[in-house]
């Protein structure tokens, strides 16, 4: 199964429908999270229609934020919760493998809110004993080893993350593509 995650920045230009086409049409993913779609729900479901995948979403609020999780029709998906920053399902294979948990996770991006994108992660964890997978834009990092230029993070800032990443027993898949955005 492939599942792709993408932080486009922004559905809004036939430009960006263009590369998400691409993108669809290049990886076939069965699972497509995106973050920071900046539009409206009809925005949403045209590009649904368009290529052929069913899904969710949740509204912008105004010119940011937005999320969307597209599905194959090969799969079926249990919508389980959703708010500003994250889509939860349970996913339900077509073949004999075992329904699973997934999570598109969108983090607030202001720091002195951020304790609370833990605290929804910590949440999320209690709900459900499934395999469970995370993907996304947390908007924050686990060292200053992942980030190129500007300030280092403050320890604690790094810190809460990581103890969040650690008790609710999450690891790192690692990505693909550009590795400072």
């Amino acid at each position: 199964m492939i599942i792709l995650s993408w932080n486009c920045q922004g559905l809004g230009t036939p430009c960006m429908v263009h590369t998400l086409g691409e993108l669809l049409r290049h990886h076939s993913p069965s699972l497509f999270f995106l973050a920071e779609t900046k539009c409206k729900n009809g925005r949403i479901e045209s590009i649904k229609r368009r290529f052929n995948y069913f899904g969710c979403c949740v509204e912008s609020q105004g010119r940011s934020g937005g999320l969307a999780l597209l599905w194959h029709k090969s799969i079926s998906v249990l919508l389980q919760s959703f708010s500003p920053h994250h889509i939860d399902v349970t996913v339900y294979p077509e073949s004999e493998y075992e329904a699973w948990r997934f999570t598109g996770f969108y983090g607030i991006a202001d720091t002195a809110s951020r304790q609370q994108s833990w605290d929804l992660l910590s949440y999320l964890k209690r709900q459900s004993g499934r395999a469970w997978m995370i993907a996304g834009d947390f908007n924050e990092i686990l060292c200053d080893t992942k980030k190129q230029g500007g300030r280092q993070r403050p320890i604690w800032q790094t810190r809460r993350f990581w103890e969040v990443f650690e008790s609710t027993d999450l690891f790192d898949l690692g990505y693909e593509g550009d590795p400072f955005t």
